[in-house]
């Protein structure tokens, strides 16, 4: 799929960005139609400028750390001899073989040398006796050449793609940009789970009747649900700001995760006071003033520590 898409350069449909954010990537996309075990599908090549970045460096530490690898197999490889021409180019072949996946190109070739063979005995040689006669050994010669611009221009396409499938073949209901926002917005439901699925919140749940094991859990989506909809207001009033909001540890953002400002609103403090014969609640100070700038974006303010609400 990735070898036809970039095969058809002109082909690719320009989607932009699917995040909010001046340095999120954009997305190019092109699908196809094709069977897969007796059904067909919907593949959909997705490129993102996000990715050239990032496989950039990859293939810095890809060539690098290849570079190394086929130097020592080279110098072994070299030092292995034969007593004939054809064993030697049948080890080359075996070689080249082996690390044809490679992007470096190795070039590999036969070259024969003459030795003088050893002599029969130790010590000093007679005056009489014939020198040693000579013979043929062949040695492999290998060079390793840096990749040329197509083979690494190859790579690139193959990293900087990925490919999603769909079973939904009417495009007219889901078309194919929809199904790239659909799978980046997957983020948010697995982040938001993961949060329901961590040990400090179900570690200590000690129920056993399957009725009450279910009302937690709903309870705990209903929770779940709260909170998205607590960050995705906070973030839509934070989009008409122009301060960032200075959270935990002086960090500055201007969209803030639920978890960053429920973090700042652990912080707030309230005390009872009694007046004459009542008693009142209110805030202690000195408080964070980010609160009451967080409370304002929602909606509330200060009060919400100290009244409470009557029905009607």
């Amino acid at each position: 799929m990735k070898r036809a898409a970039w095969e058809k350069e002109t082909a690719w449909q320009d989607i932009g960005q699917t995040a909010i954010s001046s340095n999120a990537s954009t997305y190019k996309i092109q699908s196809f139609r094709r069977e897969l075990y007796g059904r067909t599908y919907r593949f959909i090549v997705v490129r993102s400028t996000g990715l050239t970045a990032q496989k950039e460096h990859k293939l810095e530490d890809v060539l690098g750390r290849e570079k190394d690898t086929l130097t020592k197999a080279i110098e072994k490889a070299r030092k292995a001899v034969y007593n004939c021409e054809g064993d030697a180019r049948t080890a080359g072949e075996a070689f080249a073989h082996e690390h044809r996946k490679a992007l470096h190109e190795l070039k590999v070739s036969v070259i024969a040398q003459q030795v003088q063979e050893k002599r029969a005995h130790k010590g000093r040689p007679r005056k009489d006796e014939p020198a040693p006669g000579m013979h043929i050994e062949y040695h492999l010669a290998i060079d390793l050449v840096a990749p040329d611009e197509q083979v690494l221009r190859e790579w690139r396409e193959r990293e900087e793609t990925f490919v999603l499938l769909t079973d939904i073949r009417d495009d007219k209901r889901v078309s194919d940009e929809q199904v790239l926002r659909l799978y980046k917005d997957q983020i948010e439901v697995e982040n938001g789970f993961k949060h329901l699925k961590s040990p400090y919140h179900v570690g200590p749940v000690f129920l056993h009747n399957q009725t009450r094991v279910k009302a937690f859990a709903y309870v705990m989506l209903l929770s779940q649900l709260l909170y998205a909809s607590f960050e995705y207001i906070l973030r839509e009033q934070m989009a008409k700001e122009t301060k960032p909001l200075i959270l935990p540890g002086k960090r500055k953002s201007m969209r803030p995760t639920g978890v960053s400002v429920l973090e700042m609103l652990e912080t707030m403090q309230t005390v009872w006071l009694r007046d004459e014969n009542d008693w009142q609640r209110m805030t202690a100070r000195p408080h964070n003033d980010q609160i009451e700038r967080v409370l304002g974006l929602l909606g509330f303010d200060l009060s919400i520590y100290s009244t409470v609400r009557k029905n009607g």
